[in-house]
């Protein structure tokens, strides 16, 4: 049976590779590792629990957070060296990614090098996920993208050979959760927010825009915020407030962030995932950014890029009723990941 390396790092990974890890557990001799990208243990156990999803067969231990890709990326070449696989499979745009693709084309040559979800580009020059998605496709072997959109992408960055695209895992991971959601209902009205991207957080005078923002839109209807870790700590450094009115949650599991999407009126977040998930269940977002990699589903009737004076824009959807755009999805895109690999 070909061994294969599957390497996640952090929680939007570990959701959309679910399917796919599902599959390739039922037909290769898959290990799972899980980089520590996001150390937090709690949140990081939760999700494998919430997805029934099992323990990874490896938990890389990160000593000094700060230098996480370089410690990675030595952990995982002592782990390539041992185990041997014949492929090693990434995704997305994180620092996990860039180290798993990294390390197979420094070190491992003859390894196959598998990126799920490349092509995608924000074409923003500040994103570094941008940035990563970029190299990554650059590394890889095989090229698994979503849409032809994305497969032209990179033929115009000259990648031509083995280039597939099968579709959108997180169709596959939504599909599943969507059963559950369906049998619970709130008449509540109010907007989901989740903000945690760097150029959002990580400045002081951005994150305090975007709580005034916030705060703003809180006078008209109400809204729950779900608190990034990451948002946590920089609203305390920077001794920011948000209105007594907006209700604050810490991160939930999964299926009940799907949950309070699938029962807002609207969502406002900066999350690549959650914009994706809000078009299948047929929620409009709001995009507090200059650009995104999910512009596909940018469009009058479906997600929008707005910037933090647009109060009267978004305050202007929450008495209409919202009817979002379909867009065509693939079903069953880790049955065809897989039949490819199988003929490598």
């Amino acid at each position: 049976m070909k061994k294969i390396l599957t390497v996640i790092g952090t929680r939007p990974e570990i959701i959309k590779m679910y399917p796919l890890i599902l599959k390739l557990d039922k037909n290769f001799d898959n290990k799972l590792i899980f980089s520590g990208q996001h150390f937090d243990k709690e949140m990081r156990d939760n999700i494998f629990k919430d997805l029934n999803l099992r323990k990874p067969d490896l938990n890389i231990n990160i000593i000094n957070k700060k230098d996480f890709f370089n410690e990675f990326s030595k952990k995982l070449t002592l782990i390539i060296q041992k185990l041997k696989p014949k492929i090693v499979i990434y995704h997305g745009d994180t620092l996990t990614t860039l180290a798993s693709a990294l390390v197979g084309y420094i070190h491992f040559p003859k390894i196959t090098r598998v990126h799920i979800e490349s092509g995608y580009r924000s074409n923003d020059i500040n994103s570094i996920e941008n940035r990563i998605r970029i190299l990554a496709d650059k590394m890889s072997t095989i090229n698994f993208t979503i849409r032809q959109k994305e497969k032209f992408n990179l033929k115009k960055e000259g990648i031509n050979k083995n280039v597939h695209a099968v579709g959108n895992t997180i169709n596959d991971t939504v599909e599943i959760i969507k059963k559950k959601l369906k049998k619970i209902k709130t008449k509540k009205k109010y907007i989901y927010v989740t903000i945690h991207r760097a150029e959002n957080v990580d400045n002081k005078l951005r994150l305090n825009k975007i709580f005034s923002f916030l705060n703003m839109i809180s006078k008209k209807i109400e809204i729950i915020v779900s608190m990034h870790p990451r948002t946590k700590k920089m609203q305390k450094k920077y001794s920011l407030k948000m209105n007594k009115k907006i209700k604050v949650i810490d991160a939930p599991s999964y299926s009940k962030n799907l949950f309070y999407l699938y029962n807002s009126h609207f969502c406002i977040s900066d999350s690549g995932g959650l914009q994706e998930e809000a078009v299948l269940l047929g929620k409009k977002c709001f995009i507090p950014l200059q650009a995104t990699p999910h512009s596909y589903y940018i469009g009058k009737n479906s997600n929008e890029l707005i910037n933090l004076n647009q109060t009267k824009r978004v305050i202007s959807f929450i008495n209409k009723k919202i009817k979002v755009k379909k867009f065509k999805h693939n079903k069953n895109i880790s049955d065809k990941i897989c039949k490819i690999l199988n003929e490598k």
